[in-house]
């Protein structure tokens, strides 16, 4: 009986130091990992008759952000600079029409810009964006572990320890009378 049990005590142990060398999900790159979950939205901006964009800047709060510096960017190329008033306003001046970019902090909005005569009824006179800082998280997503072989391993070797340990520790009472 006593043998039995060194050969399970060693199994067990064998099988937690395999799995100290089986490769982690976590640590190979593949295109799941690299590819965005959610695509942008493309806001449809409508000109005013000088061909001007307006906007404002909010915080999550809806309190204006003053004084940012926001970025128009056409083809990766920076257009012009401006920076919100005490209300959180903005205006870019003689934009063109297309598809820009408005980059301010670690933040942007991707933006269609129509004139007055072709811009379809869904675009707004005015961009209303709001300032939301980047997210940062400071766990390890759960699904994660389960792929872990080290967590698969004991995980495996408590499936078969505890039953064991369970039936040694009734089978070790005296019977009682």
């Amino acid at each position: 009986m006593n043998r039995l049990r060194q050969r399970k005590t060693m199994w067990l142990a064998w099988l937690a130091v395999a799995a100290w060398f089986l490769p982690t999900a976590g640590l190979t790159a593949n295109d799941e990992t690299l590819r965005p979950e959610t695509q942008p939205i493309i806001h449809d901006i409508r000109l005013d008759m000088q061909g001007t964009m307006h906007g404002r800047l909010l915080d999550l709060e809806g309190r204006p952000v003053i004084e940012e510096t926001l970025e128009l960017i056409r083809e990766g190329e920076t257009i012009t600079r401006v920076v919100s008033d005490s209300d959180g306003r903005f205006r870019f001046a003689s934009v063109s029409t297309g598809v820009h970019q408005i980059h301010w902090k670690s933040s942007m909005v991707v933006c269609r810009v129509w004139t007055d005569e072709v811009a379809p009824p869904i675009a707004k006179n005015k961009l209303i964006v709001l300032d939301v800082p980047p997210l940062v998280r400071g766990q390890r997503p759960a699904r994660e572990i389960f792929h872990n072989p080290l967590f698969i391993g004991l995980f495996v070797a408590a499936a078969i320890a505890i039953p064991i340990a369970v039936n040694q520790s009734r089978s070790d009472k005296p019977p009682s009378s």
